[in-house]
């Protein structure tokens, strides 16, 4: 049985859609996590000085896996965007420019890069685990007074 080319991008935008929505779901995750993070470090300066370092360090932990976890991600958001990419490349039967996932101003004009946001991410993952393996140094050596 044959699948029609218009059902097959419909399935690959589903696809793109989805991976872009668990990149969401990532990011957010995120920062709930650095939220309690947060109120579990004013909790430990408030009592416990001593052991806040074991929060940082939870901090770094948190984001080598969410970090991960979107690196994974990323792999399926490419490849659902190549796909959709050349199914629109075919021709314009094949799907018509008012239902295009990525339409410009002209056929010619290029297309975003689709791991801008990656690098993104990239970037602000290694500063905060920089930040946190900072801060979980200080608080070992000053004991937790900052």
């Amino acid at each position: 049985m044959r699948v029609d080319m218009t059902e097959r991008y419909r399935l690959a935008v589903g696809q793109y859609k989805l991976a872009a929505d668990i990149r969401v779901k990532i990011i957010q995750g995120c920062g709930l996590i650095y939220v309690a993070l947060a109120l579990a470090f004013a909790w430990a300066q408030k009592g416990p000085k001593h052991l806040s370092w074991m929060v940082t360090a939870a901090g770094i932990l948190a984001t080598v896996l969410m970090w991960l976890a979107e690196i994974r991600n990323r792999s399926a958001l490419s490849h659902a965007s190549n796909v959709v990419t050349e199914i629109e490349k075919a021709g314009p039967d094949a799907v018509p420019p008012v239902q295009r996932l990525f339409r410009g101003p002209d056929e010619s004009s290029p297309r975003w890069p689709p791991l801008a946001h990656g690098r993104l991410i990239d970037i602000t993952a290694v500063l905060i685990i920089a930040f946190l393996l900072f801060a979980t140094g200080w608080l070992l050596c000053s004991k937790g007074s900052l």
